[in-house]
């Protein structure tokens, strides 16, 4: 299983640019155009960047210099790299995200704390979580349940998904779904994509009443169940926004779960200098972690 590598995934994406194969690394980016500009500069899928080789990544990057001005990405957290070797590829390299991973092998009682334990035991004498491997028969559910958690927390632009992309999404192989079913009525669903042995949590829609019922609990309890003996990592990803604040909800919510943390890095590269500075960048340099810059600040 390929996960976020299968081109299925990535034509997902091609509503916010064309996707591009890093011929040696087997890597994917998306070409974008940039605003007010002919110029096209190069990103990396959401919500990480997978690769079979980043030893063969710098070959790719010089084939980019005569098409595309900038490239930016953030990389798989269980990508086999250190430091050294992004700084020797990339112009820009700085920590992103602390993820929250599960080692599976270690047993639940010990990788999960005893309040999520709990409230997992409580959400289930109201909630029935079924696992569906098929998880397109249930695409005009999910996008509604989507649409609830999107609106909730005013999620826009790629993130938002089209009914389009889903459609797509929905039938990568190893694209599992969990379904949280109360009273007959769906509540919650979760996906996760299961790539080698790491399986990484996706995205999640939940009802209000969800909400009202805890109804994560258990679904990232049968995360665990399902997924032990088949994967040897789960991936929950990190929080939103740039800064790792563990004081976030979402963040103590997920450390509940967790074994450990494993970092994600941003990068970025100037490929054409000259392109670069005529896009009213002052320096051909790269300043700070806002890069592109003349992408209004925004990451990526």
């Amino acid at each position: 299983m390929r996960g976020y590598l299968d081109p299925l995934y990535i034509d997902s994406l091609s509503e916010w640019g064309k996707p591009r194969k890093l011929k040696k690394c087997g890597g994917w980016i998306l070409e974008r155009q940039i605003p007010g500009s002919n110029e096209i500069d190069g990103m990396g899928p959401y919500p990480i960047f997978m690769c079979e080789d980043y030893s063969s990544m710098d070959d790719d990057l010089q084939d980019l210099e005569d098409d595309l001005v900038t490239i930016s990405l953030v990389t798989d957290p269980f990508a086999d790299l250190s430091l050294s070797p992004l700084e020797k590829l990339f112009d820009l390299v700085i920590p992103f995200k602390e993820h929250y991973i599960t080692d599976l092998d270690v047993p639940v009682v010990e990788a999960v704390t005893q309040h999520h334990r709990y409230y997992s035991r409580r959400g289930f004498k109201d909630v029935q979580v079924d696992v569906i491997e098929n998880p397109i028969d249930f695409l005009d559910e999910w996008v509604n349940l989507y649409q609830t958690i999107s609106d909730r927390h005013h999620i826009e632009g790629l993130r938002a998904f089209s009914m389009k992309a889903f459609e797509k999404q929905l039938r990568i192989p190893g694209m599992v779904m969990f379904r949280a079913v109360y009273q007959d009525k769906p509540i919650g669903e979760a996906l996760c994509l299961i790539h080698d042995n790491v399986a990484y949590g996706h995205l999640m829609g939940i009802s209000e009443l969800g909400h009202k019922l805890g109804v994560t609990y258990p679904i990232y309890w049968t995360h665990l169940e399902y997924l032990k003996g088949k994967t040897r990592w789960v991936n929950w990803g990190g929080v939103s926004g740039i800064i790792n604040d563990a004081s976030n909800g979402l963040a103590k919510f997920k450390k509940g779960w967790s074994t450990e943390k494993r970092i994600a890095y941003f990068c970025g590269k100037i490929l054409n200098k000259r392109k670069y500075q005529s896009l009213n960048v002052l320096s051909g340099e790269v300043e700070n972690k806002y890069f592109p810059p003349y992408r209004n600040g925004e990451m990526g």
